[in-house]
């Protein structure tokens, strides 16, 4: 039965941080090292009922999931074990933890496209967390505190209503994007362009963004994603340098037939914007 919480940490000192906070509000436990140990606990019987999952971002030599017999599944070379965990093994459609909480810690900085990740899920309905070992132990305790009494998470209840907690986290991949916009150097009116509005002005731009961010839409979370993923592509190549990154996107490339990147990202067309991405991945591999 167990209805406990499961963590997946390999770090001695996370794991003293975590279990002292999960005995503090009287909740079972299990502290798996290995996504092994972890795949096979689940496995056991008919698979222990679970309240929430802690999930370590960070296990070095955890290249893929094979340990859980899904060697396909990358884990970013051990920098997302975590979160290859939730998205390919908790969360198939098939698991009966599909619908579990889950938190992710880290004790490094994620990547932009990790985060963009992370917010991809919360837009879907998933209950997931990240937070930072060790400075976020507070934001830790009211996770576990939460599913002390768990019941059946709010948007499963009604899933025709944005819960605001799905609605924080598609605003956060938006104040993200909009910040790597503005790093750019980008007017209102590019931007407008990038999410699909042409001819804007300021004024008019702020209450379309306005209204962007009362309920989740999918094309802007797909080009928020890619914007996200595009930065974190540039900084790949170029460093923090937001002059050479800017440079190359003002740049004519002979792979977009002549054109910049910046001029597509500006076209209000999608599919443009995954086009600029889609060099970017080539680049970078």
């Amino acid at each position: 039965m167990f209805d406990g919480i499961v963590c997946l940490e390999n770090d001695a000192r996370s794991m003293i941080d975590e279990v002292e906070v999960i005995q503090r509000h009287g909740i079972d436990h299990k502290i798996c090292a290995r996504p092994r140990t972890f795949g096979g606990f689940l496995q056991e019987g008919n698979g222990p009922r679970v309240k929430g999952f802690v999930l370590d971002m960070h296990i070095p030599g955890i290249r893929t999931l094979a340990e859980i017999n899904m060697p396909t599944v990358e884990t970013s070379d051990g920098e997302a074990v975590g979160l290859a965990v939730a998205e390919k093994y908790l969360w198939r459609s098939s698991s009966r933890y599909r619908d579990v909480p889950v938190v992710l810690l880290t004790g490094y900085d994620m990547q932009a496209r990790i985060r963009a990740r992370i917010n991809k899920l919360r837009s879907n309905g998933k209950d997931v967390v990240a937070l930072r070992k060790g400075s976020d132990l507070s934001l830790f305790e009211k996770f576990v505190a939460r599913l002390k009494n768990k019941g059946v998470p709010e948007y499963l209840r009604d899933r025709g209503r944005q819960s605001p907690r799905r609605l924080d986290h598609y605003n956060e991949g938006i104040t993200l994007a909009m910040e790597v916009l503005r790093e750019f150097r980008m007017t209102s009116k590019e931007i407008a362009a990038l999410f699909g509005y042409a001819t804007v002005g300021d004024a008019e731009w702020r209450k379309i963004e306005n209204r962007l961010r009362e309920r989740p839409n999918m094309d802007v979370s797909d080009r928020v994603d890619f914007i996200i993923e595009i930065k974190s592509r540039l900084v790949s190549i170029f460093g923090e340098d937001v002059n050479l990154q800017k440079k190359w996107l003002q740049t004519a490339q002979d792979a977009l037939e002549g054109r910049s990147p910046l001029k597509l990202l500006k076209s209000t067309h999608q599919h443009e914007i995954a086009h600029v991405l889609g060099l970017l991945r080539k680049i970078t591999g």
